[in-house]
């Protein structure tokens, strides 16, 4: 009877654990000020991105010549564009791409480089040679070069641009699962668990990767903002999305031959990319903190 308890008690201890835990990470994030509101600010960039085109005040696609780079008024508070379309609207509608396709990229490339990071770092032998020297090839180039030449290699479109950003990413997330791996397999439990006839299968899922995943999450919640510019980036030199799509790269790239006539339409279109960057920034390092056992 009492090992029946003692069993029953065990999955009751390690829900109590997590909830322990959430709340110790939740602490720590309300204590950072800047770290809570941009959290807070980046989720409502997320849900602007979700909410697009049912809260976007104007159709993102009327063209109206009559209208055309309208400075900013109560019916368009960032003004038109050159053909007169409702620039806060085509605002709105770009931030399901520029958002919503780079959180794609970073879900794509964290699954995908912890998959083969936990495949080299369990098997190890000439599969971990082979894998990690791949990843040292694509870490070797500059990201948004070689993201620039598989792009141009695949054709210029937002889908190709998103397959070329998980090709560059992913050997970031597979070396770093690696490394966690070779740490964590080395520990008691784990060994104990070999010991009484686990497959390797089940210590990988069950004891090794759960205790690899902070610092994971950590890296993507770092670079999310710099996968949104990048995605920007190839957009703005065509690579990307094309016009007339409302894609904030895209959009930029028209505004900025009106800079010197029209300063406040580059500035307004450029304003997004700007802030939700830097929220996404900001609120990875606060994650980072909340992570971080060394602030115990």
């Amino acid at each position: 009877m009492e090992v029946t308890l003692g069993q029953s008690s065990e999955p009751l201890r390690q829900s109590s654990e997590k909830r322990s835990r959430w709340y110790r990470l939740w602490r720590k994030v309300r204590r950072d000020k800047v770290g809570l509101v941009s959290i807070t600010i980046a989720m409502f960039f997320v849900l602007v991105a979700l909410l697009g085109p049912w809260i976007a005040p104007q159709d993102p696609y009327a063209i109206h010549p009559a209208r055309r780079l309208e400075p900013p008024s109560a019916n368009h508070p960032f003004g038109t564009d050159e053909v007169g379309r409702d620039v806060f609207s085509r605002l709105i509608w770009g931030a399901r791409l520029s958002i919503g396709v780079s959180l794609l990229v970073t879900i794509t490339s964290v699954v995908l480089g912890i998959a083969i990071g936990l495949v080299a770092g369990v098997i190890g032998g000439f599969l971990d040679e082979l894998i990690m020297r791949l990843t040292d090839i694509f870490l070797a180039v500059p990201l948004f070069i070689l993201a620039m030449a598989v792009t141009a290699a695949l054709g210029p479109s937002m889908t190709n641009a998103a397959i070329a950003m998980v090709i560059v990413w992913w050997p970031g997330y597979a070396r770093q699962t690696r490394a966690q791996v070779l740490d964590v397999k080395k520990v008691l439990y784990v060994e104990a668990a070999r010991s009484i006839g686990a497959n390797a299968f089940h210590i990988s899922i069950q004891h090794i990767l759960p205790n690899c995943l902070d610092p994971i999450f950590v890296r993507a919640s770092m670079t999310t903002g710099y996968i949104i510019l990048n995605m920007a980036g190839l957009s703005f030199i065509g690579l990307g999305s094309q016009p007339p799509t409302a894609e904030w790269g895209t959009m930029i790239a028209l505004a900025r031959t009106f800079l010197l006539s029209h300063p406040w339409y580059p500035l307004l279109t450029g304003l997004p990319l700007f802030f939700t960057v830097l929220t996404f920034a900001l609120a990875g390092d606060a994650i980072q903190d909340a992570l971080d056992v060394r602030a115990e």
